[in-house]
């Protein structure tokens, strides 16, 4: 009898695949596990010192722009060529002046109530207190994450790249940007002084600012003085009823009868004498008293720092007179003051990625900075001349490789 033909037993699902077959499992795996560049873009906070370093390239641009628009104004308002004077007017320097004008009114508005005290030739009347305005016073780190690729991958993933863009913020300083300024106007035969960075004169006796200053408050040392010359013959009066009154009380007690009597009418004449006496000077002196306190006040706060700031309102004060004495020095050159402010400035660093670069050239890391600049130019009397906002980005560029290798200055 004939028998069935054996039937092929399978191998169990969990056998050793034989050796023919590990080398195409393993391909198949590791391009199955393979990540290709997806040409996604990704934006981080991130940024490298190269940003910053572009970004006050293009403060310098900017500020030969500024250079060159502030000399064409310059020559308009003034001769051609004229050896114009240019005052650096940063925002401390113009608090200053604000302080400064400020003390000016309220100075004036002491000597006019010393002044009102006790005044010559005119009938004693009360007065009202004279109010004054209180014074015021005038605040790197970089991670980028590059992987290598791996695995094995098709020829379209080869040239397909990703793109990273990192940005911040940059903070450009106020003297950097008024130094950059200054160098441009230079270059353009303008004077430039910066009074916050050096404003005392060495080869001069005496600062610039005394003459100002002491003017100012030597008016109201002198007005107070002659308030207290008119003031003092009524005081002197005073004090002597006030002491003959005293002299009687003490010799009442042990006098006789009759003289108790005498003394007794004298005293309420001179009490009657006296009360009338100080009627008449208290329309003076109450004005007088609350002026000094005001006038005391404002010395001591002239040299109390500020609680933010730390900046003494005396110092301020100085600098404005010395800018202003350095305007009225010029003559008969004209001078101006330019004003200049940052308004933004920032970078952005961009990462290009495929595996042909990462083989041959390295990751395609580039950077770019800009800014934004204001300036306005016055004239003496505070006219605005020239005005205008400046911007300016530099293209993208790479650095070299080491960037703490010296490349010499200003090589971006």
């Amino acid at each position: 009898m004939p028998q069935d033909a054996p039937v092929p037993i399978a191998p169990a699902a969990d056998a050793t695949p034989s050796p023919a077959q590990k080398p195409a499992d393993t391909a198949a795996s590791a391009s199955s596990t393979s990540k290709l560049p997806e040409g996604v873009t990704t934006i981080d906070d991130k940024v490298f010192l190269e940003c910053e370093i572009l970004a006050y390239k293009a403060v310098s641009r900017i500020s030969r722009q500024i250079g060159f628009e502030v000399r064409a104004a310059v020559d308009v308002a003034a001769p051609a060529g004229t050896p114009a004077t240019i005052i650096l007017l940063d925002e401390t320097l113009a608090s200053a002046f604000q302080l400064y004008s400020a003390l000016i009114v309220q100075l004036g508005l002491f000597v006019r109530a010393f002044k009102s005290v006790a005044p010559e030739g005119s009938p004693q009347e009360q007065k009202s207190k004279t109010k004054l305005a209180a014074f015021t016073q005038v605040s790197l780190a970089s991670k980028t994450v590059t992987g290598l690729l791996a695995g094995v991958v098709d020829l379209v993933g080869l040239f397909r790249q990703d793109t990273q863009l990192s940005g911040r913020a940059v903070s450009v300083q106020e003297t950097a940007l008024f130094l950059e300024l200054a160098r441009s106007l230079r270059f353009k035969g303008l004077k430039v002084v910066y009074p916050r960075l050096f404003g005392f004169q060495a080869q001069s006796n005496t600062s610039a600012s005394d003459t100002g200053l002491t003017e100012l408050f030597e008016s109201v040392f002198s007005a107070r003085e002659k308030a207290v010359t008119r003031l003092r013959p009524q005081l002197n009066k005073i004090a002597e009823l006030e002491k003959e009154i005293l002299d009687r009380q003490l010799e009442l007690p042990t006098a006789s009868p009759d003289r108790q009597k005498e003394l007794t009418k004298e005293i309420d004449a001179k009490n009657a004498f006296l009360a009338d006496a100080r009627r008449n000077l208290d329309p003076d002196l109450v004005p007088f008293e609350n002026t000094d306190t005001q006038w005391s006040d404002l010395q001591k706060g002239l040299h109390t720092p500020d609680g933010k700031s730390g900046q003494v309102p005396m110092q301020l004060l100085n600098r404005a007179a010395q800018s202003i004495q350095q305007f009225h020095d010029a003559n008969p050159d004209p001078a101006f003051f330019l004003y200049a402010e940052a308004v933004v400035a920032g970078g952005t660093m961009r990462i290009h990625r495929n595996l042909w670069r990462t083989l041959f050239q390295g990751d395609g890391i580039s950077f770019s900075g800009g800014a934004v600049v204001s300036y306005a130019l016055f004239d003496g009397m505070a006219a605005l001349l020239t005005s205008g906002t400046h911007r300016y980005m530099t293209p993208f560029q790479e650095f070299p490789a080491s960037r703490h290798k010296a490349s010499g200055f200003n090589s971006c």
